[in-house]
């Protein structure tokens, strides 16, 4: 198997599963899917070295690291959404958390 099958069968197995973790970064569908264009081009780069273990938290990693150079850049005002955005964002001091309570 070859570096593009090996990448395709990553994506394929475990792309649900990286695009949800993006939305609950983001809270945001678009800003969601962004986020996992940017982490596969990242992934791709990184290949030889990441396919050499467990793939995925190398992935997440990058998914998270590319997330909160995100908010980073964003410092001008914009607020990120999603809980783990206002979390970021209050540790960054850029605001609140508000983190509302779950009915059982």
């Amino acid at each position: 198997m070859d570096r593009s099958d090996e990448v395709r069968a990553f994506v394929a197995a475990r792309g649900t599963a990286l695009s949800r973790t993006a939305y609950l970064l983001t809270g945001n569908r678009h800003a969601a899917e962004d986020l996992v264009q940017e982490t596969y081009v990242e992934m791709v780069r990184q290949w030889s070295r990441i396919e050499r273990a467990n793939p995925e938290p190398y992935v997440r990693r990058i998914m998270y690291s590319r997330f909160v150079d995100g908010l980073r850049r964003s410092r001008d005002g914009v607020r990120p959404s999603g809980l783990a955005g206002r979390c970021a964002a209050a540790r960054l001091g850029q605001g609140d958390v508000h983190v509302p309570a779950l009915d059982p």
